[in-house]
């Protein structure tokens, strides 16, 4: 069944900027007007301009609970102005009735990763949206992970979330860990449009490792830097039970021009944590420090071309690399540093820089709004709009650090991890719908060993799409 909404905002602008005078919803939606004008930021008597408008349009459509969002603004007599928001919600049908991500990467021959989200139920009980997922990760780390979050709006600069997460899978088929709860809640203050403070707790309230030496074998294509035999004599350590609550307080600055599809603009992330790692079966802990930060640009010197850079990295203090090896891992989906899945090392930092040539576009944004109040044309312009893109581009992973185990200063050299450097670079595609986008890439991974281990130097081809519904 498919739920719309009219949102309907009017607003009287000075020269540059206006007061918004009146702001309604009209429709029959398990969204409440509240909710929607809030993740839009939009109130009476906010001051706006149609620049301001469009991203609150992009800002509630990358919230993830709307199929469609469209904005047009008419003139109005004596500088008055009048905004047609259109929304449509997800689709639900059944248990899993909407959403969903399926990744796939193929390295040589035979080597090769899927994970994939089934699907997404969203409900509106007390006051809040709701969220369902789950997720099947095969082969080489098969496992199940079901998450559930819940949304809501104290007031119009104050957001807040409660989410809960569990994770299982096979012993012997799972090379890092098997089980886990976990149940994190959330608080995100809007300082001002485009800037947001938030302060999160996390608390893993059981998690299970398990060190399988055959299954690190069995992946080292994808570690590429992580020795197997390290584990070999670790067996007292594991499978080992931990409790890890743990505190963070972050950042963020967004001027980009669109939050999903972004072609000038820049972003800024940045999050101080505090973890303390407790491990059940000998009642050690070992707390430690963690600082990581994101930096995003954009620019389009023409008209359908855009260069995109990121800059990320994560640093940690006080870590202990002996007692927490198995927390040194570092998983990526593959989207910040495409040919890697494992990256490992207590401090981990990229770089990528990737060319976008946008081949076609339609969008039915440009058509009138009368289109919008025949049922055929809206069907047809649903189906038709979408966006396609080539892509090339470079990508580099660095790790270095230290730390101080049984008294002693050990540099990542002893353990096969000191200043590697990786490279990927490749080309792709993508398409995007409003509600399916496909991505598919290939290039050649470079990777760096360590002296002693086979293949100080190789490369590697591979391929990979992903997709979600």
């Amino acid at each position: 069944m498919i739920f719309r909404a009219f949102v309907v905002l009017f607003a009287v602008y000075a020269a540059h900027a206006g007061v918004l005078t009146e702001v309604r919803v009209f429709g029959n939606t398990h969204v409440r007007e509240r909710f929607i004008l809030d993740e839009m930021d939009l109130y009476q008597g906010k001051e706006a301009d149609t620049a301001m408008v469009r991203r609150s349009v992009n800002g509630l459509m990358a919230s993830g609970w709307f199929d469609t969002v469209y904005a047009r603004t008419l003139p109005g007599d004596s500088g008055a102005m009048k905004v047609w928001v259109y929304v449509k919600e997800l689709e639900r049908r059944g248990f899993f009735p909407y959403g969903g991500s399926l990744n796939a990467t193929m390295f040589g021959e035979d080597k090769y990763w899927i994970s994939a989200t089934p699907g997404v139920k969203q409900l509106y009980l007390f006051n809040r949206l709701q969220r369902l997922d789950l997720m099947i990760t095969a082969p080489y780390a098969y496992a199940a992970t079901v998450l559930w979050s819940a949304t809501s709006f104290p007031s119009r600069t104050i957001k807040s979330g409660l989410n809960l997460n569990a994770r299982t899978g096979p012993y012997k088929y799972s090379p890092y860990y098997a089980q886990n709860a976990s149940v994190s809640a959330y608080v995100a203050k809007a300082v001002w449009e485009t800037f947001q403070l938030r302060a999160t707790f996390s608390y893993d309230l059981s998690k299970t490792w398990w060190i399988n030496v055959d299954k690190w074998r069995d992946l080292d294509w994808h570690i590429f830097v992580l020795d197997p035999s390290m584990f070999a004599g670790a067996s007292p350590w594991y499978p080992r039970t931990e409790s890890v609550p743990s505190a963070a307080f972050s950042a963020t600055l967004d001027r980009r021009n669109h939050y999903l599809i972004p072609t000038r603009g820049f972003y800024l992330f940045a999050e101080a944590a505090r973890f303390w790692v407790y491990n059940r079966s000998n009642d050690v802990g070992s707390p430690f420090n963690q600082a990581s930060g994101i930096a995003r640009a954009y620019a389009t010197p023409f008209s359908r071309q855009t260069f995109a850079m990121q800059v990320r990295a994560i640093a940690r203090q006080d870590f202990d690399n002996i007692a927490l090896r198995h927390r040194l891992l570092f998983y990526d989906d593959g989207t910040q540093f495409r040919g890697f899945r494992y990256l490992y090392g207590t401090n981990v930092a990229f770089a990528n820089i990737e060319y976008r040539y946008r081949l076609f576009e339609v969008d039915y944004s440009t058509m009138g709004l009368e289109e919008y109040f025949d049922k055929r044309t809206m069907r047809l312009i649903n189906r038709v709009s979408y966006t396609a893109f080539a892509f090339a581009f470079i990508d580099n992973g660095m790790f270095w650090g230290y730390t101080y185990p049984q008294n002693r200063y050990l540099k990542f050299s002893d353990v096969s991890l000191a200043n590697d450097l990786y490279t990927s670079t490749g080309i792709g595609a993508s398409l995007v719908y409003p509600k399916l986008g496909y991505i598919g890439s290939m290039g050649i991974t470079l990777y760096g060993r360590k002296p002693g281990l086979s293949d100080d130097y190789a490369a590697m081809l591979y391929g990979s799409l992903s997709t979600r519904f």
